[in-house]
């Protein structure tokens, strides 16, 4: 669907600290919504995923969709390693234009390589990339519960390979390990990483909210 653009940069000498760096220069949405669990992802495990990606070849001359963009950080991410195409597609058309902004502001060069998409995550309109990475709401609210298994629903019908962020349980480990095998993909790293939240929302009892995450690595074809 967004072939026929050639990459017009590659990594050169940057790694995987240089790209934490580059990551934290975008700044943090100043209005992020409760109800869409706007929080956004730390450059550092940003920068750790996106890295993973790079070295199994999942993000050089890739088209790369963010599925729930916020900031965009995975797609200007892969764009400064590589990528042919970003795309960001959020729900929210205020944070994305904020995300457009922030990015033009970095790179004219890389911003001309974004497509910005408002749309559901739920229904998404993309056909087909090559790579998924996100970072999708957790569900922690009524209303929102399964969210992030939606999220990862839509992510399997596009794209060759994921990399996508979950609250960890046991029972959240399995249960993407089955939806994973039901469309074709198979599971090809787990990683665990600490998430930090910042105090944002009146709701918030603690300056900072510590709890346990993971990372799946799904690729088409090995389920």
């Amino acid at each position: 669907m967004f072939g026929g653009l050639k990459s017009t940069s590659s990594r050169g000498s940057l790694d995987k600290k240089g790209l934490e760096i580059a990551l934290s220069k975008l700044p943090r949405y100043p209005h992020p919504r409760r109800e869409l669990e706007q929080y956004e992802t730390s450059p550092d495990v940003a920068a750790a995923v996106l890295w993973d990606a790079y070295m199994m070849g999942d993000i050089e001359d890739s088209v790369v969709l963010e599925l729930g963009c916020g900031t965009g950080r995975f797609v200007f991410g892969a764009l400064m390693l590589g990528a042919r195409l970003g795309i960001c597609l959020d729900i929210d058309e205020g944070v994305l234009e904020y995300a457009r902004e922030a990015h033009c502001r970095h790179s004219r060069q890389l911003c001309r390589r974004v497509v910005y998409m408002v749309a559901d995550a739920l229904y998404n309109p993309v056909v087909s990339v090559d790579t998924v990475l996100m970072n999708p709401p957790f569900g922690v609210y009524e209303s929102n519960r399964g969210l992030d298994m939606g999220f990862l629903s839509s992510a399997l019908d596009v794209a060759s390979s994921i990399y996508s962020i979950h609250k960890y349980t046991e029972k959240a480990v399995e249960l993407v390990k089955t939806r994973a095998a039901e469309k074709g993909f198979g599971v090809v790293k787990i990683g665990f990483l600490e998430l930090k939240i910042p105090m944002m929302f009146e709701t918030h009892r603690r300056r900072v909210h510590r709890f346990k995450a993971f990372y799946v690595v799904l690729k088409r074809g090995l389920g």
